[in-house]
């Protein structure tokens, strides 16, 4: 955490107001809290909850929040110095925009390794959205088009950033929490809602934020539990379900893909190795159900009967 509060203490923009929630933590944050609100000008909030989980702690937050705009870091990652005021300058170039992100870089929590330079880059290969038939420029600010095409990109291969590199305009999110019983990919469900509700987002190529992901960051590691993966499979199922609740018929088929690919190869893989060869079957009907043209669906059914 100290880390993280001086990368606030270092934005160039310092008309700012921190709010801190402390989510049930037994250590020593609250002395922490304490001691960097007395090197800073800028009010600082201390908030203290029973352990709810991370979606909680955002709700929170965002109820005591008093600014008109929003931003979201977590106790591990750090802010550049100019995420504030490069942010907020792109509202002064597009005032109609309802968010505003840009790029984030991953590294090792233990050793400081760089896992993803640049996350709009992953793996040497831009991500789809960067087409120039998806945005418009406007100085150095890119402008999402937000119509059908894009919305279903979005929706198969995600966002190339994460929930602590953006900006969001506070009236903008107005009455819009996090799902509380999503205990990960809460953000996600926030994010995504935000695109199918045609809020009109904005992007930096800069990168704003570095995020650090040891083995207790579920996002950064490769899931070897079986137990830990059905857990994973049926948070990202229920935030799935819900954006369908927000969806055209043309996004909706996007959705059900997903939803098959989470019940068939994280849910059922799941359950199986655990031995529960019932509520895996279920899955692949479920998966079947979402996306009934898929033959790795059909072929999953066959041999869970046969080996019944």
């Amino acid at each position: 955490m100290p880390f993280a509060l001086e990368s606030v203490k270092e934005q160039t923009y310092t008309n700012w107001e921190l709010i801190i929630v402390d989510d049930g933590s037994s250590d020593n944050t609250k002395k922490i809290c304490e001691d960097f609100s007395k090197t800073v000008g800028q009010p600082v909030k201390y908030i203290y909850q029973s352990n709810q989980g991370v979606a909680s702690a955002r709700n929170t937050g965002l109820n005591a929040a008093k600014g008109d705009f929003i931003a979201f870091l977590d106790s591990d990652d750090r802010w550049l110095p100019w995420h504030f005021k490069k942010s907020l300058k792109a509202f002064e170039i597009e005032p109609n925009l309802d968010v505003v992100f840009a790029a984030g870089r991953k590294i090792n929590f233990n050793d400081g390794k760089i896992l993803i330079k640049h996350n709009f880059l992953s793996y040497d290969t831009s991500h789809p959205i960067l087409s120039k038939n998806y945005y418009r420029k406007k100085e150095k600010l890119y402008v999402l088009n937000i119509d059908t095409k894009i919305k279903q990109l979005i929706l198969e291969y995600g966002l190339p950033s994460g929930l602590q590199c953006m900006f969001f305009k506070a009236n903008s999110i107005k009455g819009l929490n996090f799902d509380e019983q999503l205990k990960i990919a809460e953000d996600r469900y926030f994010i995504y809602r935000l695109i199918l509700l045609n809020k009109r987002f904005g992007f930096f190529l800069s990168i704003n934020t570095l995020r650090f992901v040891h083995k207790d960051h579920l996002s950064g590691e490769v899931i070897k539990s079986p137990v830990k993966l059905e857990f994973i499979a049926r948070n990202l199922i229920r935030a799935y379900s819900r954006l369908l609740d927000y969806a055209s018929t043309e996004e909706k088929k996007v959705i059900k893909k997903k939803l098959a690919e989470f019940y068939l190869y994280y849910l059922n893989s799941a359950l199986l190795e655990q031995g529960k060869k019932r509520d895996a079957l279920v899955a692949i009907f479920h998966a079947l159900y979402c996306n009934p043209f898929r033959f790795s669906c059909y072929k999953a059914l066959i041999k869970a009967l046969l080996n019944s």
